[in-house]
């Protein structure tokens, strides 16, 4: 929680600087893209992708997914299959949606937060499949 506030924090600094700089040279678009890189990289540990695969690899890593029969096998070629690729959350949702248990996509969930692209709508599906008692399709 406290690195994804740090993030959040960062950010709002870095568009108050530019909302104050109104003079837009060649350093400040360095610094900012150098921050930005940054944030893509790793560096926050929030995530280490700068752009999310294709629909079409999409739907032949799902379908690869999905082929492997049991909750344990899915759930572990899922994990060593995403390592080296950039997801969409409505594709993480997608793939944490095959698993059967409960258990299982919440750990696919937590695992694919360094492999999601768009971190704000990450959070958005933490938010949805939290664990609040009645609701089936929560986590």
């Amino acid at each position: 929680m406290k690195k994804q506030l740090l993030f959040l924090l960062g950010m709002l600094a870095v568009t108050v600087i530019l909302a104050q700089n109104t003079k837009t040279d060649n350093k400040t678009i360095s610094s900012i893209d150098t921050i930005h890189q940054g944030a893509l990289s790793g560096d926050n540990g929030l995530t280490r992708c700068s752009k999310p695969i294709t629909s079409d690899e999409f739907n032949k890593l799902l379908k690869d997914i999905k082929a492997k029969g049991t909750e344990s096998n899915m759930f572990s070629f899922a994990k060593l299959t995403i390592r080296d690729k950039c997801l969409l959350a409505s594709q993480v949702e997608e793939i944490m949606l095959v698993f059967m248990f409960d258990e299982t996509r919440s750990s696919f969930l937590k695992y694919a937060k360094t492999y999601t692209y768009d971190s704000d709508n990450y959070y958005k599906l933490r938010i949805k499949y939290q664990s609040s008692g009645k609701s089936k399709n929560k986590i």
